[in-house]
């Protein structure tokens, strides 16, 4: 067992809409043993449709539930991945 690393990513998406424009913020928290923590963060922005931006009202924020994925790496370099 003492051959085995794990890695825990942790994922976000942000959406938010103003007007006719929509952002996509995407965080991906990576933690791997013996390694400090990294944090990507990518933001995305679009241009919505004349039609829909009138549907929607102007300002909404919505932030999707987190997923979490931890890999298990053996040394024979095959991962086990357990979804939570």
């Amino acid at each position: 067992m003492e051959n085995l690393k794990r890695k825990l990513l942790k994922k976000r998406i942000i959406q938010k809409r103003r007007g006719s424009k929509q952002e996509t913020t995407e965080i991906l928290f990576i933690e791997e043993e013996g390694k400090s923590p990294e944090t990507i963060v990518t933001v995305e922005e679009i241009n919505l449709p004349e039609e829909i931006s009138e549907i929607t009202p102007t300002y909404i924020v919505e932030e999707l539930p987190e997923e979490i994925v931890t890999e298990t790496v053996a040394v024979d370099g095959k991962p086990k991945k357990d979804n939570y």
